[in-house]
């Protein structure tokens, strides 16, 4: 078989679904204690879309040895930012969600944050098949809000319709798959 032969009609058929990109489930696993959580059902029912963590970061160490360059295995770095879109509704659930823990966080009036401990949350992506079965999970661990928008509630000429999205971003310490 030459170079590339594989890459044909026989071999890239029957291999099975492609995933698609709305077809996920985004859990949070342990939320913040401190600050009001809309629910799990409100969460799943809301949540636009996700930007996942970057990319897993492999710092090799190296060394120079008579002449030559030997490079080991080093540290891996997965922390970063990932960000959730919401839609709200007339309820302001998730106004509510996201301001409270902003403001928990550190409120900008009186200086005053509560404890790490009390604010930070993990979530869970499922990436899922055609039968909604996760395919692929990771967990974003000890997660804790980093800012995000709100959009311009006042401006309806840009876009009427459009009001109520939420851009909540998330700062992780790591994450891992989970299988």
């Amino acid at each position: 078989m030459g170079y590339m032969d594989y890459i044909n009609k026989a071999n890239m058929q029957g291999k099975g679904d492609i995933l698609s990109s709305f077809d996920w489930e985004l859990v949070c696993v342990t939320k913040p204690r401190a600050c009001y959580y809309p629910g799990d059902l409100i969460i799943r029912g809301r949540t636009n879309s996700v930007d996942l963590p970057p990319d897993l970061d492999v710092e090799n160490a190296k060394t120079e040895m008579r002449g030559y360059t030997i490079l080991t295995p080093g540290k891996v770095t997965n922390t970063g930012t990932f960000s959730i879109n919401f839609q709200d509704f007339e309820d302001q659930a998730m106004t509510a969600f996201f301001l409270d823990l902003i403001y928990k966080t550190n409120n900008p009036l009186t200086r005053r944050s509560l404890r790490k401990e009390d604010l930070v949350s993990d979530w869970d992506f499922y990436r899922l098949n055609v039968n909604r079965e996760p395919v692929r999970a990771c967990r974003m661990r000890t997660c804790l809000a980093s800012g995000g928008t709100m959009g311009d509630v006042q401006d309806t000429e840009k876009a009427p319709i459009q009001k109520g999205k939420i851009d909540f971003d998330i700062q992780l310490y790591w994450w891992e798959n989970l299988n």
